[in-house]
């Protein structure tokens, strides 16, 4: 076998090669502040602090002409509605220093989070929500400009497969009546992406993950429900970790 045939065994996932940086901060709102993130929750206020929670940010420059764009990862659950989104990332923006274009925002999709947006100010907890609006917009420009400072030639790459835990959950059941439920025969998105960034020896120093699945793990934490749903991971650790 000549070097012509080895060449044509090696399997390559498509990648690109650039600069970039990952740089996390803490952004853990307070206990107590309000936190009925899902429909069965039995309590309106969080009793406390089950795992700590993150925004991340990936730095990636390249391409000619060279681009600079920032993907920005929050531990949170979604946006309320488009307001909501413009006023926090306009304030990310400005702050930051950076274009619009150059943002890209993604929620967690938790509902282990607070809620953020203003309509729930007169609900127990409330009060907190706006000084923990700030403190999300804090941690997004400090780690926007850390993962520009921690950037370096880095390999991009990523690969998709398929899990079928994805569930098709809109199930009409007649004319009248919709319901939020698993739907057997309707049809699901179940592709997983996963993409890592390695610097040029190879070691890994981010890891990300896709899966539009809306799959929960339910424990019972202190007397309380505690969800754990996922998205999208931008991960440091040597583990990827669930949030």
């Amino acid at each position: 076998m000549n070097k012509k045939n080895l060449a044509d065994l090696v399997i390559r996932q498509s990648e690109f090669k650039g600069e970039m940086g990952v740089a996390r901060a803490d952004i853990t709102p307070p206990p107590n502040i309000y936190a009925r993130s899902w429909g069965s929750a039995k309590h309106d206020a969080a009793e406390g602090i089950h795992r700590p929670l993150f925004v991340t940010s990936l730095f990636m420059r390249g391409g000619d002409p060279q681009l600079e764009l920032y993907l920005v990862c929050f531990d949170l659950g979604w946006w309320y509605d488009n307001a909501h989104e413009h006023e926090i990332r306009k304030r990310i923006v400005e702050e930051s220093g950076i274009r619009d274009e150059q943002l890209l925002t993604h929620m967690g999709h938790t509902h282990s989070g607070p809620i953020t947006n203003l309509q729930n100010l007169e609900r127990q907890g409330g009060h907190l929500i706006p000084p923990y609006r700030d403190k999300i917009v804090e941690g997004a420009v400090a780690v926007i400009g850390a993962s520009k400072a921690n950037a370096q030639s880095a390999v991009a790459s990523w690969a998709d497969g398929r899990c079928n835990l994805a569930r098709n959950r809109d199930l009409v059941l007649d004319s009248e009546t919709f319901l939020c439920s698993v739907n057997p025969e309707g049809p699901s998105d179940d592709t997983v992406l996963v993409g890592r960034v390695t610097d040029m020896k190879g070691k890994i120093i981010a890891t990300m993950v896709n899966y539009a699945r809306f799959t929960i793990d339910q424990r019972i934490v202190s007397g309380y429900e505690h969800l754990i749903s996922n998205q999208l991971i931008i991960s440091r650790e040597k583990n990827i970790e669930l949030t």
